[in-house]
Protein backbone atom coordinates (compact mmCIF):
# COMPACT_ATOMS: atom_id res chain seq x y z
CA UNK A 1 0.00 0.00 0.00
CA UNK A 2 1.72 3.34 -0.97
CA UNK A 3 1.81 6.10 1.59
CA UNK A 4 -0.02 8.54 -1.25
CA UNK A 5 -3.10 5.63 -1.28
CA UNK A 6 -3.04 5.83 2.43
CA UNK A 7 -3.03 9.34 2.98
CA UNK A 8 -5.96 9.92 0.23
CA UNK A 9 -8.01 7.26 2.78
CA UNK A 10 -7.78 9.25 5.38
CA UNK A 11 -8.45 12.63 3.92
CA UNK A 12 -11.74 10.91 2.80
CA UNK A 13 -12.33 9.14 5.59
CA UNK A 14 -12.31 12.28 7.70
CA UNK A 15 -14.37 14.29 5.42
CA UNK A 16 -17.32 11.59 5.55
CA UNK A 17 -17.00 11.45 9.08
CA UNK A 18 -17.03 15.08 9.61
CA UNK A 19 -19.70 14.86 6.36
CA UNK A 20 -22.26 12.86 8.43
CA UNK A 21 -21.70 14.18 11.58
CA UNK A 22 -19.80 11.22 13.22
CA UNK A 23 -16.83 10.49 15.47
CA UNK A 24 -14.88 7.28 15.81
CA UNK A 25 -17.26 5.85 18.23
CA UNK A 26 -20.06 6.44 16.16
CA UNK A 27 -18.50 3.94 13.65
CA UNK A 28 -17.53 1.55 16.23
CA UNK A 29 -20.96 1.05 17.79
CA UNK A 30 -22.47 0.96 13.94
CA UNK A 31 -20.08 -1.45 12.45
CA UNK A 32 -18.40 -3.48 15.23
CA UNK A 33 -14.87 -2.81 14.40
CA UNK A 34 -12.76 -2.42 17.18
CA UNK A 35 -11.64 1.45 18.74
CA UNK A 36 -8.15 0.50 18.66
CA UNK A 37 -8.91 -0.29 14.40
CA UNK A 38 -11.16 2.31 13.51
CA UNK A 39 -8.33 4.94 14.95
CA UNK A 40 -5.62 3.26 12.91
CA UNK A 41 -7.87 3.65 9.66
CA UNK A 42 -8.44 7.74 10.77
CA UNK A 43 -4.74 8.59 11.53
CA UNK A 44 -3.23 6.44 8.63
CA UNK A 45 -1.34 4.05 11.29
CA UNK A 46 -3.45 1.23 9.20
CA UNK A 47 -4.94 0.58 5.78
CA UNK A 48 -8.53 -1.68 6.32
CA UNK A 49 -8.77 -4.66 4.37
CA UNK A 50 -11.54 -4.56 0.86
CA UNK A 51 -14.17 -5.76 2.99
CA UNK A 52 -14.13 -3.29 5.79
CA UNK A 53 -13.53 -0.47 3.46
CA UNK A 54 -17.04 -1.27 1.83
CA UNK A 55 -18.73 -2.02 5.10
CA UNK A 56 -17.51 1.74 5.40
CA UNK A 57 -18.36 3.23 2.37
CA UNK A 58 -22.41 1.60 3.15
CA UNK A 59 -22.48 3.16 6.03
CA UNK A 60 -21.60 6.83 4.60
CA UNK A 61 -23.68 5.48 1.92
CA UNK A 62 -20.59 6.55 -0.91
CA UNK A 63 -19.09 4.30 -3.43
CA UNK A 64 -16.20 2.18 -2.46
CA UNK A 65 -14.34 4.31 -4.82
CA UNK A 66 -15.39 7.67 -3.01
CA UNK A 67 -12.98 6.31 -0.39
CA UNK A 68 -9.94 5.34 -2.25
CA UNK A 69 -10.00 8.22 -4.87
CA UNK A 70 -8.43 11.77 -4.61
CA UNK A 71 -11.34 14.03 -4.47
CA UNK A 72 -10.76 17.36 -3.76
CA UNK A 73 -14.52 17.62 -3.02
CA UNK A 74 -14.89 20.24 -5.59
CA UNK A 75 -18.08 18.71 -7.09
CA UNK A 76 -19.74 18.75 -2.83
CA UNK A 77 -19.18 22.45 -3.08
CA UNK A 78 -21.02 23.06 -6.73
CA UNK A 79 -24.39 21.90 -4.46
CA UNK A 80 -26.00 24.73 -2.18
CA UNK A 81 -26.75 23.67 1.48
CA UNK A 82 -29.99 22.56 1.19
CA UNK A 83 -29.16 20.16 -1.62
CA UNK A 84 -26.23 19.03 0.10
CA UNK A 85 -28.92 17.96 2.90
CA UNK A 86 -31.46 16.69 0.74
CA UNK A 87 -28.49 14.12 -0.42
CA UNK A 88 -27.45 13.59 2.92
CA UNK A 89 -30.63 12.36 4.17
CA UNK A 90 -31.43 10.37 1.19
CA UNK A 91 -28.29 8.41 1.69
CA UNK A 92 -29.07 7.98 5.10
CA UNK A 93 -32.33 6.43 4.30
CA UNK A 94 -33.06 2.49 3.95
CA UNK A 95 -34.15 1.29 0.34
CA UNK A 96 -37.60 1.60 0.78
CA UNK A 97 -37.16 4.92 2.30
CA UNK A 98 -35.40 5.98 -0.78
CA UNK A 99 -37.75 4.66 -3.12
CA UNK A 100 -40.27 6.87 -0.77
CA UNK A 101 -38.40 10.15 -1.58
CA UNK A 102 -38.12 9.48 -5.21
CA UNK A 103 -42.01 8.95 -5.77
CA UNK A 104 -42.18 11.68 -3.91
CA UNK A 105 -40.21 13.76 -6.03
CA UNK A 106 -41.56 12.57 -9.23
CA UNK A 107 -45.50 12.87 -8.01
CA UNK A 108 -44.01 16.81 -7.69
CA UNK A 109 -41.99 17.09 -10.74
CA UNK A 110 -45.41 16.37 -12.81
CA UNK A 111 -46.84 19.54 -11.35
CA UNK A 112 -46.27 22.31 -13.46
CA UNK A 113 -46.95 25.01 -10.46
CA UNK A 114 -44.02 23.74 -8.81
CA UNK A 115 -41.19 24.41 -11.48
CA UNK A 116 -38.88 26.86 -12.08
CA UNK A 117 -39.82 27.81 -15.40
CA UNK A 118 -43.60 27.73 -14.04
CA UNK A 119 -43.02 30.27 -11.30
CA UNK A 120 -40.96 32.93 -14.35
CA UNK A 121 -43.85 32.40 -16.89
CA UNK A 122 -46.26 33.32 -14.39
CA UNK A 123 -44.71 36.47 -13.24
CA UNK A 124 -44.17 37.22 -17.03
CA UNK A 125 -47.79 36.69 -17.38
Amino acid sequence: MGENQRIVFVNNLRRYMENKGVDQSCIVAALGFSASTVSDWVTGKKYPRVDAMQKLADYFGVLLSDLTSEDDGTELRKLTPTEQELISIFRSLNDKGQDMIINAVRSFAINPDLKKDSASNDAMA
